[in-house]
């Protein structure tokens, strides 16, 4: 085997380079929420996902959007600028608005069923 040949792998160092390599012209390239958020939907259909799940997906995307405009309205203009804590925080805040909407709802259900044994025949008033 001559020196010139290539082994198929790549030394660590070599991937190393690679890799941040790689980081620096990702970086360099703005890529807007929008324009992602495009990007994550062309692929979806690609991938042939359901009409519905694609419909989920945005509406879940758009409610992240708000919450960035309300939070971090920099990674809006660019999503390299997104964190690990900006999800973290945006699940938190979901977390409690679902949980509270989903307590809320099971209340109305619970006092829509009161009413309806209050005004029962059987039970009367």
């Amino acid at each position: 085997m001559s020196k010139n040949t290539r082994s198929k792998s790549l030394s660590n160092e070599e991937l190393t380079r690679i890799r941040a390599s790689s980081k620096r012209m990702l970086k360099q390239i703005v890529v807007s929420f929008d324009d992602g958020l495009d990007a994550l939907i062309t692929r979806c259909a690609a991938r042939g996902l359901a009409d519905v799940t694609i419909t989920y997906y945005k509406s879940e995307m758009r409610v992240f959007c708000y919450y960035l405009a309300d939070c971090n309205t920099e990674v809006l203009a660019d999503i390299h600028r997104l964190s690990a804590l900006d999800i973290e925080k945006f699940a938190k805040y979901m977390r409690n608005v679902r949980d509270a909407s989903t307590m809320q709802r099971r209340w109305l259900r619970m006092e829509r069923m009161c009413s309806s044994c209050r005004n029962s025949p059987a039970i009367g008033r």
